[in-house]
Parts: structure tokens; C-alpha cells; sequence
């Protein structure tokens, strides 16, 4: 096992991140979601993802909550089998792990679940969806709490052969804009992104109102722009389909800021990939 922290500065950076894969050939990959979508923009710039993603055979994300599109747009890149590996929080420790389906499994001896719906907590059963209430059972030398973990899930059942029921989180319950009278959440809005395009990450500008919108698609390197129309109007038409929205602009751009960059586990999604602007910029779109 080898622990490489690309941003413990003066220790790791991206060049030596690089070495340690030409290095180690490592087969199996734990990282931040966030992370791991910078290095594979870095790789790609500098077109070396081939060489790099060889040994590779499955990528574990850790740390930030990630969306299936998202995990399987990495996964075709890195030619690997990417899994959302497990899920909790400081407070809490780990509530739910991965199984060879990629679903979150609860861990029911160490944590008493409930799901909040309408108001109302209620013990987890398959097909809730709703606030995610937690008791840990196993924290030693704490009090037992009740916490209110702030994200928003799905409780699943699974065909694999575990027992426990198994969440979808959809995202942080405050992590949601309207546009144009749609409610956009991180979960929607990706798997349109990465289903529709070969975008490597995006960013919505909006009025503070909602009424306007533009969407912002970083592009792939390697990816042909002759497509890239193709993809804008393949996604304004899933927006359509999902929510009724038609955005008033949607294009693709070199690089994108470096809030988009952050993750999830440094800044909230609206202030990581949601920017609100003048009303008179629009004009510019």
C-alpha cells in the first residue's frame, strides 16, 4: 500500500502522484471523487492516461458523496471498474459500504437508521426517500446521539447476497436550485451531464431569480469539437425530458474555475458548482 496526498504541499504534488503510478502500478485506487476528476483532467492534458490507467483495475471513492454518471464516466476513461466505496461522516464513522453491485449497503449492527419523510421519522424500509436520520451504536466513550445527517437518500434493495437494505444518496437536502420553476439537484443534473456529454466537469451561472441560466462544460482533450454540438443538444433535450427546463445557453470552455475542482468534502455543491451572477451579464450569453 502506498499513501500519496497530491496536495501535502512540499511533500506530494501532481508530478510526484504521477511517479508513484509509473512507480507502483498500483491495481487498486482509493480517492475523493474531486481528487481523483483532477487527475484525470491533468492526465489527459498531458496524454498520459494511457500508460497510467494499465494496472489499474478498480477505483474506490472515498470521502465525498459521488453519482453513479459521475463514477461511470471515470470508469469508461480509466478503462477500470469504479465504486462508490463507502459513505459516513466524522461524527457518525461509516454507515453504509459497497458491494460488487456498487450500492450502498447500511451497517445495521453498528448504526440504528431512520429516514425523515413528510416530517416524520420512520425505521428505514425499501422505497423511502427522505432526510437520513442516524444513531451510532458502537462510538465508545460517547453519549448516543440522534444526528440529522443533511443529506437526502433512496433506500434500495439489492440482489447481491448482503441482507441489509441499501441507500442512494441523492445529495445534501440544502444542495438544490430552482431554474426556470425546476428544482435542479447534484444527483439530476450530473447524470444528465455525464450521460449526455463527454464533458469532464461543468458549472451552472444563474440569476439569483433562477429565471436565466447557462450551463458551462469543460471539455475532454482528447474529444473531438465537431460532436460537441451533437452533446448540447442531446442534453438541452434530457433537460427537457427530466424537468421542462430548455437552459438559455449551454457551451463548452477550455478550463473552468477552481472552485468546480474543489469536491464536495471542501465546499457545498451550490458554492462549488453554482455561481450566481448580475442579471446584466446575461446579456453577454
Amino acid at each position: 500500500m502506498v499513501r500519496a496526498y497530491p496536495f501535502a504541499t512540499g511533500i506530494v504534488d501532481w508530478d510526484v502522484l504521477i511517479r508513484v503510478f509509473t512507480t507502483f502500478a498500483p491495481t487498486v485506487v482509493f480517492a475523493a471523487p474531486g481528487v481523483f476528476m483532477q487527475l484525470t483532467q491533468l492526465v489527459k492534458r498531458r496524454h498520459i492516461l494511457q500508460d497510467l490507467r494499465s494496472s489499474v483495475d478498480k477505483i474506490m471513492f472515498l470521502g465525498e458523496v459521488s453519482t453513479p454518471a459521475l463514477r461511470s464516466m471515470l470508469g469508461n476513461h480509466w478503462d477500470a471498474r469504479v465504486y462508490d466505496a463507502s459513505y459516513g461522516s466524522t461524527e457518525s464513522g461509516t454507515l453504509a459500504t459497497t458491494c460488487l453491485q456498487d450500492h450502498l449497503h447500511t451497517l445495521p449492527s453498528a448504526n440504528l437508521i431512520e429516514v425523515e419523510v413528510d416530517g416524520k421519522v420512520l425505521p428505514m424500509e425499501e422505497g423511502m426517500i427522505g432526510a437520513l436520520i442516524v444513531t451510532p451504536l458502537n462510538a465508545d466513550a460517547r453519549p448516543v446521539l440522534r444526528l440529522e445527517m443533511g443529506d437526502e437518500v433512496e433506500v434500495i434493495a439489492c440482489p447481491c447476497d448482503r441482507d441489509s437494505l441499501a441507500v442512494r444518496v441523492l445529495g445534501r437536502t440544502t444542495d438544490k436550485v430552482t431554474i426556470k420553476r425546476a428544482n435542479i439537484d447534484t444527483y439530476g443534473l450530473e447524470s444528465v451531464v455525464y450521460e449526455s456529454t463527454r464533458a469532464l466537469g461543468y458549472m451552472v451561472e444563474m440569476t439569483s431569480d433562477g429565471d436565466d441560466a447557462r450551463l458551462l462544460l469543460e471539455r475532454d482533450p482528447d474529444a473531438c469539437r465537431s460532436y460537441e454540438q451533437d452533446q448540447i443538444e442531446a442534453f438541452q433535450l434530457s433537460c427537457s425530458d427530466h424537468w421542462g427546463l430548455v437552459w438559455n445557453h449551454v457551451k463548452f470552455v477550455n478550463d473552468l474555475p477552481m472552485t468546480t475542482r474543489a469536491g464536495g468534502s471542501i465546499k457545498s455543491w451550490k458554492r462549488t458548482y453554482v455561481s450566481v451572477v448580475p442579471a446584466e451579464i446575461v446579456a453577454g450569453w
